[in-house]
């Protein structure tokens, strides 16, 4: 599987897009994960009056979004390793496996969740179809390199490590030879 560090690599690549692209989209607009975590920190900073419940709430909405996406931006470093070597190992398809199953169930829980409440102004955005595709990606490269390894481009011939007679020495016995016939 000679691609399958470059697929891996596209999924990162599609793994920190998500970071960047919208996450939710509803009828006023949209909001990025990178946006909904600086404004998390925004609004802790601002001087907005916030109780302790509500600090707790802003808290843990930034930790669910950096443990949901932040996992699946390491198949750009995966694949960039691996694209970078030339091969992609037993090891970096062990790691693209679990990153990729990480991104593919924070994915499909998100979109389970969201189609059980089925909201009337709003649907996921573009992020999440992102993060769903890239960890999806990051499953069947890894499992395809745990089956079969790319171990890079073949070795050079191995030389021999016995030492050849001198040809002068052979061609001087074949000759004997040859005249005691």
């Amino acid at each position: 599987m000679k691609a399958a560090k470059f697929l891996v690599l596209i999924a990162g690549g599609l793994a920190v897009a998500a970071w960047f692209v919208p996450m939710l989209t509803w009828h006023g607009g949209s909001t990025s994960v990178l946006e909904a975590i600086l404004g998390a920190e925004s609004i802790k900073r601002g001087g907005l009056p916030l109780d302790a419940s509500q600090r707790h709430v802003l808290w843990v909405v930034q930790g669910y979004l950096l443990l949901g996406f932040g996992p699946t931006t390491l198949l750009l470093a995966i694949g960039g390793v691996a694209a970078g070597r030339g091969a992609m190992g037993r090891l970096s398809g062990l790691l693209a496996f679990v990153v990729g199953a990480w991104g593919t169930l924070v994915g499909g829980l998100v979109f389970y969740a969201f189609f059980q409440e089925r909201p009337s102004n709003g649907a996921p955005g573009l992020a999440m179809y992102f993060l769903l595709g890239a960890g999806l990606i990051g499953v069947v490269c890894g499992l395809a390199i745990l089956i079969l390894p790319d171990r890079g481009p073949a070795p050079p011939p191995r030389m021999s490590t016995r030492v050849a007679r001198p040809i002068q020495a052979r061609s001087a016995r074949n000759r004997s030879a040859s005249y005691a016939q």
